[in-house]
């Protein structure tokens, strides 16, 4: 479920958007609801998710500690299998 875009004015880090996410996630008051986040393979993403979680346990008492889970996006997976798929059988694009 997509809850918000933001325009991003400072500095693009791994714990800057750590913040962002986290302040989106308690204005909808779901901050301890989310149990997994459905992001692509780049890199700067799953810095996104690492920082996110250690600022997440940080944040929250030791009864609620817990990881949020990376679920790879399910058409990019799709999109990588048809691409090698392709590539396979020489079709151009």
């Amino acid at each position: 479920m997509l809850l918000k875009f933001k325009l991003i004015n400072e500095e693009y880090s791994d714990r800057a958007l750590s913040h962002i996410v986290i302040n989106i996630l308690e204005n909808f008051n779901i901050r301890d609801r989310v149990l997994v986040f459905i992001i692509d393979n780049t890199s700067n993403n799953l810095t996104l998710l690492n920082s996110f979680n250690k600022l997440l346990i940080k944040s929250i008492n030791d009864i609620f500690v817990k990881d949020i889970i990376r679920l790879p996006y399910l058409t990019h997976i799709i999109q990588l299998f048809v691409k090698a798929l392709m590539e396979t059988i020489n079709a151009g694009p």
